[in-house]
């Protein structure tokens, strides 16, 4: 059973005994849930996320990077969902190959080998992009899993709608 509970400006998710406290901050349309009090791996950070159908972020325009590297406190190193498979950056949300990037210059280094195949948001170049070892252990950010089409989806799509409608006539 899961629980969402709100305190004060952080939400605290309940899954049977675990507890992992996030940092919910709104990124354009969409909720982003910062985890800065453990440092994980990428793929336990992104095991931390699907314990409570999260994922880890994906970042798809230069508005969101900004907007995302606002958000993040103090700046630290920040495991997002990009990673690297036969040789070509994804994200872990859908497996395509990344349309945005923004690597810090000189990144990525490592892609003839297979030693550094996760993202992180540096803590050393304005929260750019650097390829790292996914056993590196750093916070993360997750976000809500809301597959195109989903009922969810078309449910907030036709909120919109209707909102903006209805503040246009009133």
């Amino acid at each position: 059973m899961k629980f969402l509970i709100l305190c004060a400006f952080s939400i605290v998710l309940v899954q049977l005994g675990a507890c992992t406290k996030f940092n919910a901050q709104k990124i354009g349309d969409r909720t982003v849930f910062l985890n800065m009090d453990e440092k994980e791996n990428w793929a336990d950070a992104l095991e931390s996320c699907k314990r409570y159908n999260l994922t880890l972020v994906s970042i798809l325009s230069a508005k969101e990077q900004r907007e995302l590297n606002n958000v993040v406190p103090g700046n630290p190193d920040v495991w997002i969902g990009g990673y690297k498979r036969d040789k070509v950056w994804r994200w872990i949300n859908d497996g395509e190959p990344m349309s945005y990037t923004s690597w810090s210059a000189g990144e990525p280094n490592s892609l003839e080998d297979d030693n550094e195949n996760c993202v992180h948001l540096t803590s050393w170049d304005e929260g750019n992009w650097n390829d790292v070892r996914c056993s590196d252990r750093n916070f993360y950010i997750c976000e809500f899993v809301k597959p195109p089409g989903s009922l969810l989806q078309k449910a907030e799509d036709l909120y919109k709608t209707v909102s903006q409608y209805y503040r246009s006539k009133y």
